[in-house]
């Protein structure tokens, strides 16, 4: 019976150790996909950023193209 109990005590020990060294992997694992995610983020941000900043200068150049000197308009009736 004592021989049982050890294997048994060593089994336990054995699951364990290995169950912690899973769970560091796993704490890494959740440690690397919030990295992950701050990165997306700030990806997601610059992106915005940009996209704004794209419309600006497309409103900028439509502007610049209906502010033409009036002698360079084209017309559709010259009278």
């Amino acid at each position: 019976m004592l021989h049982f109990q050890q294997v048994a005590m060593k089994e336990r020990n054995k699951l364990k150790r290995e169950s912690a060294a899973n769970f560091d992997q796993v704490g890494d694992a959740d440690k690397l996909l919030q990295q992950k995610d701050e990165e997306i983020r700030r990806m997601q941000e610059m992106l915005s950023q940009m996209q704004e900043k794209l419309k600006e200068s497309g409103k900028d150049q439509a502007a610049a193209a209906l502010s033409l000197e009036p002698g360079k308009r084209d017309s559709v009736v010259n009278v």
